[in-house]
């Protein structure tokens, strides 16, 4: 006699693999067959977890197409069985799988959109941090400028992209025709973060973005300042920037050495 706790085993392995090994356990009956009331559950189960995958996706849904987003999320789903009590955190491979994936290999924009939306996710999901104001550092005593460090905000994000799946995916959530997919021979960088309870992104001009790597690495505000190698106000440009930055409330901490 076969234990319930088998049993139970037994039918979780089927909703997650399928395969007919567990016919032979369940009944059927005229209306419905074993084999079609395990479809049932299989399907089922897939099902969920592709809506749930669309829902983390909404760009990469719209950009791909229903039926090609449909075919790569179950190749998703059988190459990655969900090991999360939790769904929001079951789609966190894919945009490493869809970078993997030899259908992608000519459609490299629905990877960078999944890596996207990822981080979209990943900052609106960051913890709360009180931002520090222009007046706090107004406080900071002028010869400690050099020395100072920033402490960023938990859900700042940087990103690289050569297509421009921001204006895709900002269409695709406004139930807009889809912008024009375009790509990039210069990468462009991007900062992602959330402001309060809005998730906010905007392109990095060329001087900013290594300016706010460096402030990701827990750089001084001295150190800042070396990275205008083409400015002659390297300073000026630095506290230009850091005033946007508080203003957008990307910082949460300052320090001294």
């Amino acid at each position: 006699m076969t234990s319930l706790a088998r049993l139970q085993r037994s039918f979780q392995r089927h909703v997650l693999a399928g395969g007919a090994h567990f016919e032979s356990e369940i009944a059927g009956n005229a209306r419905l067959s074993a084999k079609r009331r395990l479809a049932i559950y299989f399907g089922a189960y897939r099902a969920r977890l592709v809506e749930a995958l669309g829902t983390d996706y909404p760009g990469l849904q719209a950009l791909a197409g229903n039926n090609r987003f449909e075919q790569l999320a179950q190749q998703y789903i059988s190459a990655h069985p969900s090991s999360y009590r939790n769904l929001r955190w079951y789609g966190g491979d894919f945009p490493a799988f869809l970078v993997k994936s030899a259908r992608l290999r000519r459609a490299p924009a629905l990877a960078e959109m999944a890596a996207f939306e990822q981080q979209l996710g990943l900052a609106f999901d960051a913890a709360d941090a009180a931002p520090v104001t222009v007046e706090d550092i107004a406080r900071i005593p002028l010869h400690e400028w050099p020395q100072i460090r920033f402490t960023p905000h938990p859900s700042v994000r940087r990103l690289t992209l050569h297509y421009n799946v921001p204006a895709v995916h900002a269409a695709a959530l406004e139930g807009k025709p889809l912008s024009p997919l375009r790509w990039a021979r210069h990468a462009v960088r991007w900062l992602i973060w959330r402001q309060e309870l809005v998730t906010r992104y905007r392109s990095l001009a060329q001087d900013e973005a290594p300016a706010v790597d460096a402030l990701l690495r827990g750089a001084t505000f001295g150190e800042i300042c070396t990275q205008f190698t083409d400015s002659s106000e390297p300073g000026l440009r630095a506290a230009a920037l850091l005033k946007g930055w508080l203003r957008e409330g990307l910082i949460c901490g300052v320090e001294g050495e």
